[in-house]
């Protein structure tokens, strides 16, 4: 295979791992890539060399799509869910501790809001049982140990998804080594890392 098709095979193949960015961020990798890989071969360097050194299109993309998750705000559900299930697809461990993490903090998360509308109800008459223990809480104070149980439900959930955080970057950095090293570093300040 000629050189030329060799690099349009290449970046063809990237564009279509690339699909489930927005297309502006699309062309965006496409061209980086295509600009790295022709100032390489300007400068001598052999075009296998170079397509080796970024690993397979599929990885390569990989590491670009999970970049772009990391940048996104985590507030609509769909980049949320988008994000998850990248993460989830991502490697062989990936799949467990995603699911482990994730769930683990969302199970906290919840926990910690049942417990205060629980304290709520029960200060406002409601037949809510509220006990630690054997200990049943009294009902003027349930507001008060519900805002306490709340607060370290509350709490455990951010440990949960800190973790689950630091597993994405984990994943992240994986397969950003395989980036051609201009754009490591224009990602990294472009992202204020």
């Amino acid at each position: 295979m000629k050189k030329n098709e060799e690099l349009q095979d290449y970046i063809q193949r990237l564009k279509t791992h690339l699909k489930p960015l927005p297309p502006s961020e699309q062309q965006e990798i496409v061209n980086e890539i295509e600009s790295h890989l022709r100032e390489g071969v300007k400068h001598g360097k052999p075009l296998d060399t170079l397509l080796t050194s970024l690993g397979s299109p599929a990885e390569l993309a990989k590491g670009y799509i999970g970049e772009y998750y990391l940048s996104q705000s985590p507030t609509r559900p769909s980049v949320w869910l988008k994000k998850m299930v990248f993460f989830t697809t991502a490697g062989m461990t990936s799949p467990v501790a995603t699911v482990f993490l994730g769930g683990t903090s969302a199970a906290f998360a919840l926990a910690a809001a049942l417990v205060m509308i629980a304290g709520l109800l029960r200060l406002f008459g409601a037949t809510v049982p509220f006990n630690i223990g054997t200990y049943e809480v009294p009902r003027l104070l349930s507001p008060l140990v519900a805002i306490v149980f709340s607060f370290l439900l509350g709490k455990t959930a951010l440990y949960f998804h800190g973790k689950l955080q630091a597993h994405f970057q984990a994943v992240h950095r994986r397969y950003r080594r395989l980036f051609p090293s201009s754009s490591q570093t224009a990602s990294t300040h472009a992202h204020g890392e």
